[in-house]
């Protein structure tokens, strides 16, 4: 029987003084008063099979406040996806002047970034779980992959300056993203430390595909560079 840990973010369960109204599935639902617990949700048959009654009580709630937020448990996970994307993207536009600003070889910088993204990542076991859990069931094609494209579509053309014109940015961060999820499937299963030689092993392969579409200017070589696409 497997068991694996749902986070439930801390807009999930929530007790409303304003309603606003839902933009992906449009329902309306609380918006304040948020509730202050990630709580850890087993469900023993996956989460396609989960059920609204097993995620309420894990979180100590009454079934009926999940349907007064959310349309049902097909909304809350999509929401719960949606949450951690948010949470990444900010972090990514936190740190990434950074890496404008250093004065250190392309390359450096670039391992600076990943550096702190992976350990952003790998921090929030429950989270990580959940997102890879999510990220490969069905649900997530069906309710959410859409605006998850969407959503990173935007965020990666703000960068699109640093690459060659050529270059296909969604199917190349597409690349990333997947690798990235592979490596931290691994690391969540136990079949990889999280320590510093995976971290690096990790970078010097999501390395390897990115560098040749830099623009040449700022990576040694990148101009001589097949592309791996």
């Amino acid at each position: 029987m497997l068991f694996f840990p749902l986070a439930v973010s801390n807009h999930l369960f929530l007790r409303s003084q304003n309603l606003q109204r839902s933009t992906h599935f449009g329902t309306e639902r609380n918006s304040t008063d948020i509730h202050p617990k990630r709580h850890p949700c087993h469900c023993p048959k996956g989460l396609v099979k989960a059920t609204t009654k097993a995620i309420a009580a894990d979180a100590g709630l009454n079934e009926a406040y999940i349907y007064k937020c959310f349309k049902g448990k097909d909304e809350l996970l999509a929401e719960a996806l949606h949450d951690r994307d948010e949470g990444l993207a900010v972090f990514l536009r936190r740190e990434f002047p950074n890496v404008l600003a250093e004065t250190s070889p392309w390359r450096d910088r670039c391992f600076h970034l990943w550096e702190k993204t992976w350990k952003f990542i790998l921090d929030e076991r429950d989270d990580c779980i959940f997102y890879l859990r999510y990220y490969s069931s069905p649900d997530f094609y069906a309710y959410e992959r859409d605006r998850q494209q969407q959503y990173y579509h935007a965020l990666i053309h703000r960068v699109a300056y640093l690459f060659r014109p050529e270059t296909d940015l969604d199917m190349l961060m597409h690349q990333v993203f997947e690798t990235m999820l592979a490596f931290a499937a691994h690391v969540m299963a136990g079949d990889m430390e999280n320590n510093d030689l995976t971290t690096e092993r990790t970078f010097e392969q999501i390395y390897s595909f990115i560098a040749p579409h830099f623009r040449a200017e700022l990576t040694e070589g990148a101009g001589k560079e097949t592309a791996v696409l």
